[in-house]
């Protein structure tokens, strides 16, 4: 890529501190630090040109916050370019930020950044309209399971035989017919007589008067 080649043929920035910091810079690497500086801005710029016509987004963004960062951080070119990446991206408050920056520094680009803030705004309802889907779905689909949840345990108590339903019923629904007649405060043995008794009169079966023991 030749770019990239030219671009690190600059690459040789010069210490321009000579010795301790604080002390006078070399005014001969300044000098030649600007020069390259002013070489590598186009160089970048063209750069992040070439990489959006191919579409590669992330690597033109990072171009431009290249030159934004290490050489001229109000470059409007750089701004509007990277501003246009991050619509790409989905990065739609970086975008605008860049977009508005752009403008103010150069107004004669206002048309153009009124465009891309239409392909914004658009890119931005997209991106709505498809978490509003996906949110719904999510919602049914939380609906259904819990119906579903709900159906398959009506069903597995209706398939239980009805001995073990009556295990999982309180301790009242023990003795339906049977009331106990023992008194307040009554002995464990008066107790028993009584359900005993209550058991007779009623008829119940030995399954039952067993049940009604246990409860007891």
């Amino acid at each position: 890529d030749h770019y990239e080649r030219g671009s690190g043929l600059m690459d040789v920035i010069e210490a321009e501190d000579m010795g301790m910091p604080g002390s006078k810079k070399d005014a001969t690497a300044v000098a030649n630090n600007r020069r390259i500086r002013e070489c590598q801005q186009p160089l970048l710029l063209n750069w992040a040109l070439a990489l959006m016509r191919r579409k590669q987004w992330h690597e033109a963004e990072r171009k431009c916050t290249e030159v934004l960062l290490d050489i001229e951080g109000n470059s409007v070119k750089a701004l509007f370019r990277r501003g246009q990446c991050q619509v790409q991206l989905g990065n739609f408050d970086d975008a605008k930020k860049d977009l508005l920056k752009a403008r103010d520094l150069d107004s004669s680009i206002a048309d153009d950044v009124e465009k891309e803030m239409v392909k914004l705004k658009r890119q931005q309802k997209v991106l709505d309209q498809k978490d509003r889907s996906w949110a719904q779905k999510a919602l049914q689909k939380g609906l259904a399971d819990e119906r579903s949840a709900k159906t398959a345990k009506s069903a597995s108590l209706q398939d239980q035989p009805e001995e073990c339903r009556d295990k999982e019923t309180s301790k009242a629904r023990l003795m339906p017919s049977t009331p106990s007649s023992a008194p307040a405060g009554a002995s464990l043995v008066e107790v028993l007589a009584a359900q005993e008794k209550a058991a007779s009169e009623a008829h119940v079966d030995d399954d039952t008067y067993a049940r009604q023991r246990e409860a007891i």
